[in-house]
């Protein structure tokens, strides 16, 4: 079987291959969650509009950029043409892919909860619809935040009326998915890194044995070298997560391999370890910086 290094080119076609088909999955999700209110509003517009330049810039995609240029027009009823072009080419590129297929399914769940949430505000058509996607089967099914944003959005829906705190509780779940919502940041959720609760309360001077694992892409340094000034301080880094680790430290942006299941399988097993009462503490890179740039 012929071995290649890891920057060889065929590798990245590879790469290139899986992460557009991940990518086209995320993106039919994200416009499925848009649309999901049964209507488009002004307030999903420019997050709409951004995720489709990044989806542009990173695909060349021929739909996002029909998006776009819709937009543009400026016409008196946009946002209304908008809904039926959403539609559309939600429905064309719906019949392209494999809805059987795990992986396709899990990363366009996770574009949906990110379309329902861009804007920051979640009514009550986005949470009937979210429960239904969340309730199909996929590979992500176990993940204690999935569980926990079902049942968020069952308790919500027992009086059929959202309340103020209820969409906030929602919303927070789902960025501990796919990351916070452009309502939130100004900025795509396109190759973000998900929100880490309560990491706030985690102490940050680690003892000398500790095991680490990281995971992501990092910012400060490479993750090679972010690894290497852990362990010079006398940390163990390992390469997967097993009943000795300590900590997962996740990079501050979603890595290439990753960026469209905004979750990852090590943070995905972490979870369930947690849930399974191993006292694995998940931190992010910008938790640990202070710690990484004295020793710099």
């Amino acid at each position: 079987m012929t071995k290649f290094d890891p920057g060889h080119r065929v590798l990245a076609r590879i790469h290139h291959k899986n992460n557009t088909s991940k990518g086209e999955c995320y993106f039919l999700g994200f416009i499925e969650g848009v649309i999901s209110n049964k209507r488009v509003d002004q307030t999903e517009l420019e997050p709409l509009l951004a995720e489709c330049e990044a989806f542009c810039q990173n695909f060349n995609d021929d739909d996002a950029r029909e998006i776009l240029v819709e937009a543009e027009q400026d016409h008196v009823d946009t946002v209304s043409e908008l809904l039926d072009l959403l539609s559309c080419i939600s429905d064309i590129r719906l019949k392209k892919i494999d809805e059987t297929c795990p992986i396709s399914s899990a990363n366009r769940l996770l574009g949906f909860c990110a379309g329902v949430a861009c804007d920051g505000v979640i009514t009550l058509n986005e949470t009937r619809a979210l429960l239904e996607r969340l309730n199909a089967p996929t590979d992500l099914d176990e993940d204690p935040r999935i569980k926990a944003l079902r049942n968020l959005c069952e308790e919500a829906l027992e009086d059929d009326l959202i309340e103020k705190d209820e969409e906030r509780e929602i919303a927070d779940c789902i960025s501990r998915l796919v990351g916070d919502s452009y309502g939130d940041t100004g900025i795509t959720v396109f190759g973000a890194a998900p929100v880490i609760e309560h990491e706030a309360s985690v102490p940050i001077t680690f003892a000398e044995g500790d095991t680490f694992v990281l995971t992501g892409k990092f910012d400060t340094c490479s993750r090679k070298e972010f690894g290497a000034f852990l362990s010079s301080s006398g940390m163990v880094e390992a390469k997967t997560l097993t009943m000795k680790s300590k900590y997962l430290i996740v990079g501050s942006e979603a890595a290439r391999d990753w960026r469209f299941a905004s979750l990852g399988r090590k943070m995905q097993k972490a979870f369930q370890m947690k849930e399974k009462g191993h006292p694995i503490q998940i931190i992010s890179e910008n938790h640990v910086r202070p710690l990484i740039e004295h020793l710099l």
